[in-house]
C-alpha cells in the first residue's frame, strides 16, 4: 500500500577533504554514517550547520542518501557541494516538517523515496546565490530542481519555480513558513522552514500567487459546469494539475481579469459569478495549450488551444498573443517560464477570448 502511495507522489581541495571528513561524508558511498552532532563543534559551512543541528537530522539523512547513491563522477554529491566555497540559499525543513511529509506520503524513512524523486525534492529547497531573508522579494524564483522533457529529438531542462511571498515574514508556495531565518554560513545561508515544499504543478504555481486568483477561481467555477447528460466535462484544473500531460498556460493577472469584466459591463457590477460556467470553461480553456512552450520554443504562428477549433496567434518577436476575436495580449517579458512539474506558465495582461463572443444577456 505504501509503495502504491509512494508511486503517486512522486576553499581548496585540501580544505574540502578535511571538511568532508569532519562532516562524516562516507568516502566509498557504501553506507550512511549515523548522525553524530558532537563531531561538528564549530560549524562554518552549510553542510556543517545542518549536521550540527539535531532538528535537521532528517534533512541531513536525505542529503546523505543522495550522496550515497552517487556512483558516477557527474552524480550529485550534495553534502560535498554544500561544504565547499560557493553561495547557496537552503530552505531546510525541520524534523517535524519532514515527519509530516513522510506521513502524508505513506513513507517510513526518507531513504525509501526513489533517489531521483528525493533529489528533486531536496534541490527544490535550494537556490543559487546567498539570499538573506531581507533579500527575498515577493514573486517567482528558480530553484535548483529540474524539469526535463523530450521535445522532438531534444531534451529540454528548466529549473522548477518557487513562489515566495514576503508580505508577512517569508512564505514559500503559500503554506510553508520560514521559522528560523538567516543562519549565516561561509558559503551561503540556511533558513529553517516548517514544511517540506511539494514539487509544484502548473495549477499549484497559479494557485499560490494571489495576483492570479481571478483566473484560478474562473477555472474552478468552470469545472462545476454540468451538461445535459449530467456530466462535468471541463476538468480544466485537472489539466493544469495532471502529471501525465504537458501544458503551457498563458495566465491573465487579476488586473487583466478585472479589465475584462469592465469590458463586459462598464458599471463594474459584473463578477465571474455572473458568467455562465459553460462560457467560463471556453474562456479559460483558450488560455491553455496542450504542448510545452517555454520562451526558448516560442515561435510566431498559430497554436491550438485546449478548446477545440480555437487557435491563438503568437508573435514571438513582440511577445504578443492574438485571440480568435482579434484582441491582443502582451506576454510579460519579466516573468517568463514559470516552471512546474507538468508544464510552464507565462503571465499576460489581457483575457484571451474564444471564437464565440459572450452571450448578450451575460
Amino acid at each position: 500500500m505504501k509503495q502504491n502511495r509512494l508511486k503517486q507522489y512522486f576553499f581548496t581541495m585540501a580544505f574540502a577533504f578535511i571538511a568532508m571528513v569532519s562532516c562524516n561524508v562516507p568516502e566509498d558511498n557504501d553506507e550512511l554514517i549515523p548522525f553524530v552532532p558532537e563531531e561538528v563543534t564549530n560549524p562554518e559551512t552549510i553542510s556543517q550547520f545542518i549536521i550540527a543541528n539535531p532538528e535537521l537530522s532528517i534533512f541531513e539523512r536525505a542529503l546523505r542518501t543522495i550522496e550515497a547513491a552517487a556512483t558516477n563522477e557527474d552524480d550529485l554529491k550534495i553534502i560535498t557541494e554544500l561544504n565547499v566555497p560557493g553561495n547557496s540559499t537552503v530552505f531546510a525543513p525541520s524534523n517535524e516538517a519532514f515527519n509530516v511529509f513522510l506521513d502524508r506520503n505513506g513513507i517510513d524513512d526518507v531513504a525509501d523515496l526513489p533517489v531521483d524523486v528525493l533529489i528533486n525534492v531536496v534541490l527544490y529547497h535550494i537556490l543559487e546565490g546567498e539570499l538573506m531573508a531581507s533579500d527575498l522579494t515577493t514573486g517567482y524564483i528558480n530553484t535548483r530542481s529540474l524539469f526535463s522533457v523530450r521535445v522532438g529529438r531534444t531534451t529540454i531542462e528548466n529549473n522548477l519555480s518557487l513562489y515566495i511571498n514576503t508580505a508577512e515574514g517569508v512564505t514559500l508556495n503559500r503554506d510553508t513558513n520560514v521559522i528560523t531565518p538567516n543562519i549565516d554560513a561561509n558559503n551561503g545561508v540556511i533558513h529553517i522552514v516548517d514544511r517540506v515544499v511539494d514539487l509544484p504543478t502548473v495549477a499549484n504555481l497559479i494557485g499560490v500567487n494571489p495576483t492570479l486568483a481571478r483566473y484560478i477561481a474562473a477555472v474552478r467555477r468552470a469545472d462545476t459546469f454540468i451538461n445535459e447528460e449530467g456530466e462535468t466535462p471541463n476538468r480544466i484544473e485537472r489539466s493544469l494539475r495532471n502529471g501525465g500531460s504537458i501544458v503551457t498556460a498563458f495566465v491573465p493577472t487579476n488586473e487583466a481579469f478585472d479589465n475584462y469584466l469592465l469590458e463586459r459591463d462598464n458599471t463594474g457590477s459584473t463578477t465571474t459569478e455572473d458568467i455562465a460556467e459553460s462560457e467560463l470553461g471556453r474562456i479559460t480553456k483558450t488560455h491553455i495549450l496542450p504542448a510545452y512552450i517555454p520562451s526558448s520554443l516560442l515561435v510566431s504562428g498559430s497554436q491550438q488551444t485546449l478548446l477545440d477549433d480555437n487557435e491563438i496567434v503568437i508573435n514571438a518577436e513582440n511577445l504578443t498573443i492574438t485571440d480568435p476575436q482579434a484582441r491582443i495580449s502582451n506576454i510579460n517579458a519579466d516573468v517568463l517560464n514559470i516552471q512546474g512539474t507538468n508544464g510552464v506558465l507565462h503571465l499576460i495582461d489581457n483575457v484571451i477570448l474564444p471564437s464565440d463572443p459572450p452571450a448578450a444577456d451575460m
